[in-house]
């Protein structure tokens, strides 16, 4: 299912806001590499160089370009001088967040399972908020899906690719369990003691004890 998309920009490594309008991300961004004198400027992207333009024709190509390419491509403004790149900031077109339920749990469990319904329709729900001692399950703060095999290893990689918007605590898929820290790094995994699961649960973050019970 498609999203909404969001726009963004990179400069020496720092990552800009996200921003609805690519004009915007795009007016934002160019102006750290404006200030070159005799530069002129381009818009390339990985299969087009781009030709050489006054700044603020360079800017208006590259809300086109931005706006008009795949998300994840990466487009960047250069500023050339002497034939060589002396500057240069990167746009990307990056999808929206997936819409979020409403459940009895946190909001990380919220997003998990508003993600899950809109992109993964086919996954059968489990059951989140349930009274089950010694489980996150019991503090409204994990949630169970069945489904293939290899559509729950998908959800596993989508959640872990944003481990900090879904607040992730740990997920269990078949015999491993994978940790992350309240700052959504990925700190490892280990062979799960329990039993096999063959649905996938994903715990997160910021439950309340005992709530469902």
């Amino acid at each position: 299912m498609a999203f909404d998309a969001d726009f963004i920009y990179t400069y020496d490594g720092d990552r800009s806001q996200e921003y609805t309008a690519a004009g915007v991300a795009v007016r934002a961004g160019a102006e750290k590499v404006k200030e070159h004198p005799f530069a002129k400027y381009r818009v390339a992207t990985e299969a087009n160089k781009g030709t050489l333009r006054d700044f603020l024709d360079a800017r208006r190509r590259a809300v086109e370009v931005v706006a008009g390419r795949p998300i994840g491509t990466v487009v960047r403004l250069e500023a050339v001088k002497d034939d060589k790149v002396i500057d240069v900031v990167r746009f990307r077109k990056v999808a929206g967040n997936p819409p979020v339920a409403d459940t009895r749990g946190p909001e990380g469990l919220d997003r998990v399972e508003g993600m899950i319904r809109a992109e993964f329709p086919n996954a059968r729900w489990a059951g989140d908020c349930v009274c089950k001692p010694d489980s996150d399950h019991a503090d409204c703060a994990a949630v169970d899906y069945f489904d293939t095999q290899a559509r729950m290893v998908a959800i596993r990689q989508r959640l872990m690719q944003d481990a900090a918007y879904f607040h992730l605590k740990y997920i269990i898929l078949f015999d491993r369990i994978y940790f992350f820290d309240t700052a959504g790094n990925f700190t490892g995994s280990q062979d799960y003691s329990g039993i096999f699961h063959s649905h996938i649960h994903i715990s997160v973050y910021g439950g309340r004890n005992g709530a469902a019970c």
